[in-house]
């Protein structure tokens, strides 16, 4: 349809999609009608509706016909079935919201008046503590956290390397994903902070602490964005951020990721953000201070399995610019993390040690690739210890742009380390 850019006006006017009691509103309102009862039509059905409306919103003018049709306030509605075999229509539900939102100005508006905040933050908590539960009932999944993820544990299928168990449903997977997706760029959008400044008064932060409890449950993506909010809330509204200490909100981010960081890229970017964030005051700075929290990130450095995540994109480049710029904001924590970066350089340097366990992980840089199928897999066989002072020069770039730093870096003898 959208490839024939003539025939969409045509498509509209048939749908009659601008109307409140058109064809699309029949639909939508009927397949969301029954709170707790299964889906009202098929999940074939279901699924081209969803594809369609998705082009609409992406159109110049689908958006706003979707949003006066009165389209938002059904979505948001759609946010309080409870059904089991509606979670993913519910999913994708908050992505058109976040779509429409995104691209349709007067959308954020009527997401308002339908008391669409209350019911987002509200569903999220019904979903984290269901997600709770089924944590509790197989706590053997926690065991992912601490278990190898390198070439070792998958020998012959390099492809498997960052695979964990799942225990939850894929479609609850994906609705918490879609539901943070929408909260996090809420937030993040400046004009909407005066609508969002009672959020710290919700059930939220209690529900953001539950989740950095429980990384094996939710996922690393669900977990970044979770620190990605904490630091956003209160940096929209300093004020929050005494609410948020009740919460023990960030008490519980430090003790978690000081014992485990997950294996995902945002949540490394995302740290140095909420540590800004949470030394806003005393309280926060000292919480900070006694915590070993940038020596435990900076680890991901020296540990084997971070190597190919520390190669996605530009990701130790803006870690480092990142924690240079906490550091110029706060530079009574600046001894203490440059410590901790010097001793990141001698843990790397002791890796490319004959006696390192990347000896043993990948021994020379060696393999007999004897079919075509393990020849693209070659990819999979890289040299680690050269990655790894890969990704630590790129991070080094990234945090030595301010000449004290540089000059601390110099004193600490981070420079004979570089050349060593």
């Amino acid at each position: 349809l959208l490839k024939q850019r003539s025939e969409v006006s045509g498509a509209y006017v048939a749908l009659n999609a601008s109307a409140n009691h058109g064809v699309l509103m029949f639909i939508l309102r009927k397949a969301f009608t029954d709170v707790d009862g299964p889906p009202a039509f098929p999940y074939e059905l279901m699924s081209a509706l969803y594809f369609f409306l998705t082009a609409m919103a992406n159109n110049m003018n689908g958006g706003q016909l979707l949003v006066s049709a009165g389209v938002v306030p059904v979505f948001v509605s759609a946010l309080k079935h409870t059904h089991s075999q509606q979670l993913r229509s519910i999913g994708r539900a908050a992505k058109l919201l976040d779509y429409l939102i995104s691209s349709t100005s007067s959308t954020f508006p009527a997401f308002c008046s339908a008391n669409g905040i209350t019911t987002l933050v509200d569903r999220i908590h019904s979903e984290v503590m269901s997600a709770v539960a089924v944590s509790d009932a197989n706590p053997e999944a926690a065991a992912d956290l601490t278990s190898p993820v390198t070439l070792p544990r998958f020998p012959d299928y390099p492809k498997q390397l960052y695979r964990r168990r799942e225990i939850l449903a894929a479609e609850q997977i994906y609705l918490l994903k879609e539901l943070f997706k929408l909260l996090t760029h809420l937030v993040q959008q400046p004009s909407y902070n005066d609508r969002l400044r009672n959020l710290v008064e919700t059930t939220l932060p209690q529900t953001l602490r539950t989740v950095l409890n429980y990384p094996a449950a939710f996922g690393s993506n669900v977990y970044g964005m979770a620190i990605s909010i904490s630091a956003m809330l209160v940096h929209n509204e300093p004020t929050s951020l005494p609410i948020i200490q009740e919460a023990r909100l960030p008490e519980t981010m430090l003790e978690n990721l000081e014992k485990h960081v997950p294996y995902n890229s945002d949540v490394i970017m995302n740290i140095p953000g909420a540590l800004g964030a949470f030394c806003l005051n005393d309280v926060g700075m000292e919480q900070v201070r006694k915590s070993n929290i940038i020596g435990s990130v900076l680890r991901v450095f020296s540990d084997p399995d971070f190597v190919r995540i520390l190669q996605e994109g530009d990701v130790t480049g803006s870690f480092g610019a990142s924690l240079d710029e906490f550091i110029r904001h706060f530079p009574t924590v600046k001894d203490q993390a440059m410590d901790q970066i010097i001793q990141m350089l001698k843990d790397v340097l002791a890796m490319g040690e004959a006696d390192s366990p990347l000896v043993r992980l990948n021994p020379g840089n060696t393999f007999l690739l004897r079919t075509a199928e393990e020849e693209e897999l070659k990819s999979y066989y890289d040299d680690f210890y050269g990655m790894m002072l890969e990704s630590v020069t790129t991070f080094l770039e990234g945090l030595l742009e301010q000449r004290a730093h540089s000059e601390l870096f110099m004193e600490r003898g981070g420079w004979d380390l570089i050349t060593r």
